[in-house]
């Protein structure tokens, strides 16, 4: 009889969204992404922390806006390449909960194997380590895979509630 010898199967790829955020790139993974439009007007919100911009409407729906550079303790900055990426966010109460990010521009969508991802360091970016699920290297360039549960705050998660 015939041994049948094990396959080694690649390791899995997975399509991320690139972004730039005051000079570094992060990415989310496009699965998540629901949508990237331009920068339009939003509705503010009164004693919510300075990183959230306001909400935009989605489909009918209020989506926290939050300026991803003044949550990373960056000034705020808006140009023509402004972009709003809407992202989808894995929460146990709230499986529907979508987050609006604000980023300085959208790169390209790419593939990332996770056996290249380093999850130990995230040396060498400006945020929290927190913020971040792991490095991916990208044609030499360091790209953060950010962990979008740690960027929602407890306030904004209020504010959905309401």
């Amino acid at each position: 009889m015939n041994e049948v010898s094990p396959v080694s199967l690649p390791p899995p790829r997975e399509s991320y969204l690139t972004f730039m955020v005051g000079g570094e790139c992060y990415c989310l993974p496009f699965l998540r992404v629901a949508e990237v439009r331009t920068l339009r007007n939003s509705a503010p919100v009164l004693a919510a922390p300075a990183f959230e911009h306001g909400f935009v409407m989605l489909h009918g729906r209020s989506i926290p806006l939050v300026d991803l550079r003044v949550r990373f303790g960056s000034a705020a900055h808006f140009n023509s390449e402004t972009r709003i990426v809407v992202a989808w966010i894995s929460r146990a109460r709230r499986p529907d909960t979508s987050i609006a990010l604000m980023v300085d521009r959208v790169e390209n969508l790419v593939p990332i194997d996770s056996a290249t991802v380093d999850t130990a360091s995230c040396a060498g970016f400006r945020i929290a380590e927190g913020f971040i699920r792991g490095i991916a290297s990208l044609n030499g360039t360091a790209t953060a895979l950010l962990d979008l549960e740690e960027l929602i705050d407890p306030t904004i998660e209020q504010l959905q509630q309401r």
